[in-house]
């Protein structure tokens, strides 16, 4: 292909277009890939990581219960960071208590023990730009041999760079019977993972984008899209109250005992209408109570009931020896003479 341009261009034109089309297939062709470490992020991953693997964990089947949370195979890990144990063990008590458990500090005053377990918490991440990246290989060459002057650094020439950030959490949780030691009730293994993905395209950026952002954003500021549909990844919920929630249990309490208080007062007060007409009467406490039967008025002309008690049953006469089935004739009142 070069030698066509090269012989197609009589004015030396094709060198420096051959020259340009070398530059622009390094350009997309190098490339190089490395790992960074940055506390903020990862700390947010992992958390976010727990978070979502708690989320999915339904406590439900044991609410009502008395039960004693065993975190003796959950232990912080030297060098994980800030996010470790007591950051999941805190994550499972908030959404046992949200499902209705009745937490016990000591063991003999439960009736059931969870005993939990975290297999996996930490975070991977990479690098890679699309062009030249910056290298200080001519310069170290060059310190080394004497005589030659100072080579500066080369810069990096890239027309988009990319980070990937992921962390990923397993957790498990199970409940047996204290006493009989016999299991009750297991939620499986949840593994989830968080992401957050920075792109950089010709200089402008940070783009973040990620499970850890809220929707995507440039240099830290949110992104509006309207006409963009971004993607929900939100687990799924199935706690009556949401782990990701701010939830009030005393105000809700407060407001439910309210509701039940005006319900009453309203069923009081339509009871005491005396113009209730009866089918509307009986749809109303056939919605809200026992239905009542109307009272029934008897006619003044009827007489009382007249209640005859019936006699005991006369007993039977003994059968004749000789098998004959013939009644005895009552015995004939004697005649007396006038």
């Amino acid at each position: 292909m070069l030698k066509r341009i090269l012989r197609n261009d009589d004015h030396g034109g094709g060198r420096l277009r051959a020259a340009g089309l070398l530059i622009m297939t390094f350009a997309f062709c190098l490339g190089c890939g490395t790992t960074r470490t940055r506390m903020a992020t990862e700390q947010l991953l992992m958390s976010d990581a727990v978070d979502r693997s708690v989320a999915q964990i339904d406590f439900s089947p044991l609410g009502g219960k008395t039960v004693f949370f065993d975190t003796r195979y959950i232990t912080a890990i030297k060098g994980q960071g800030f996010v470790n144990a007591d950051y999941i063990i805190s994550s499972l008590r908030q959404q046992m208590l949200a499902a209705g458990c009745l937490l016990q500090d000591k063991l003999e005053d439960a009736d059931y023990v969870i005993e939990g377990r975290c297999g996996a918490l930490g975070t991977d991440g990479h690098e890679i730009t699309y062009g030249m990246p910056a290298s200080s290989g001519l310069s170290n060459a060059a310190s080394i041999v004497p005589g030659v002057p100072t080579v500066p650094l080369i810069p990096e020439i890239s027309i988009a760079r990319r980070e990937d950030n992921r962390a990923a959490a397993k957790i498990g949780v199970f409940a047996y019977h204290r006493e009989l030691r016999t299991p009750v009730w297991q939620a499986g293994v949840t593994v989830t993972t968080s992401n957050a993905k920075d792109v950089w395209v010709f200089g402008a950026g940070p783009f973040q984008t990620g499970s850890i952002y809220d929707g995507t954003q440039f240099a830290g500021s949110r992104i509006r899209m309207p006409l963009a549909q971004e993607d929900d990844d939100e687990p799924a919920r199935p706690n009556p109250v949401s782990y990701f929630d701010e939830f009030d249990f005393e105000r809700e309490r407060r407001i439910a005992e309210r509701r039940r208080r005006q319900v009453l007062e309203s069923i009081e007060q339509l009871g005491e209408i005396p113009d209730l007409l009866p089918i509307s009467q009986m749809a109303f406490e056939g919605s809200f109570g026992p239905r009542r039967l109307p009272p029934v008025e008897l006619d003044s002309d009827l007489s009382p009931p007249v209640i005859v008690a019936s006699k005991p049953d006369e007993p039977q006469a003994p059968e004749a020896e000789n098998g004959d089935a013939e009644s005895a004739e009552p015995e004939a009142a004697p005649e007396t003479s006038p």
